[in-house]
């Protein structure tokens, strides 16, 4: 844990010198590391609690005896575990063997401690998350008003909705793109450059968000071969820009 502790004071740190050098690009970058380290953490919880499952039936007693473990390999000990607690969640208590409980218990105890670390971890990755998400919005708020002379995303979006409604009728991704580029080029006389970066800004503040329509798709190829592969013709996904404002 102090380790963990260690790099995520580290990554604070990094993180509060991007947003007051106001990086933007860097902070989005960190952002999306935690995110998912986040992931990985929720992940091998969920694992962990399904092999907790598992064994409840059989009432096992935890060993008192462990110490908490440097798993270097964790993927893969969760994954023989996985496979060996199915296997023993199908017998019946009574039929468990001695070496059975002692290796239960031996592994429950492995468990549990594994799965306080990660909550403890999940607590500390969600803080800097949450920090990280408010320098986000700082920032691209910025941004968004230096581009647009005094607009903020929030308000950008208000814009858009009163022009295109909440869903914009169905079409390509780039002719939509290039709809609501051409509007915003108008609406606060920007140039293609700046419309452009200001397009970016409300997607990835998810101020617009693109919904692709996989209804239409009758004949869904086969890649059987390399040659089929390339032979392929592009044909644009068709869908609605969705307006979050």
């Amino acid at each position: 844990m102090k380790n963990f502790i260690k790099i995520i004071k580290k990554k604070d740190k990094k993180l509060t010198g991007f947003f007051e050098s106001k990086q933007l690009k860097e902070v989005e970058k960190t952002y999306n590391e935690l995110e998912n380290q986040h992931q990985e953490i929720r992940d091998n919880l969920k694992k962990i609690n399904y092999l907790l499952d598992l064994i409840e039936k059989h009432q096992i007693e935890t060993s008192t005896s462990n110490k908490q473990q440097n798993m270097v390999e964790k993927e893969s000990w969760l994954s023989k575990l996985k496979e060996k607690f199915e296997k023993i969640h199908l017998i019946n208590t009574d039929k468990l063997t001695s070496a059975d409980i002692e290796f239960l218990e031996k592994e429950k105890g492995k468990l549990k401690i594994e799965k306080e670390q990660l909550e403890k971890e999940h607590h500390h990755i969600h803080q800097l998350i949450a920090k990280a998400n408010s320098y986000l919005t700082n920032l691209r708020n910025s941004e968004c008003e230096e581009i647009t002379k005094g607009y903020d995303i929030a308000k950008v979006g208000e814009k858009l909705l009163e022009h295109f409604g909440r869903k914009m009728e169905e079409t390509s991704y780039d002719f939509g793109r290039k709809k609501v580029i051409k509007y915003l080029e108008e609406t606060f006389s920007l140039n293609r450059i700046q419309a452009n970066k200001l397009f970016e800004l409300l997607e990835k503040s998810r101020v617009l968000k693109y919904k692709v329509d996989y209804s239409n798709m009758v004949n869904v190829p086969v890649y059987e071969n390399f040659d089929e592969f390339t032979d392929f013709d592009y044909i644009p996904m068709f869908g609605n820009w969705l307006i979050n404002a």
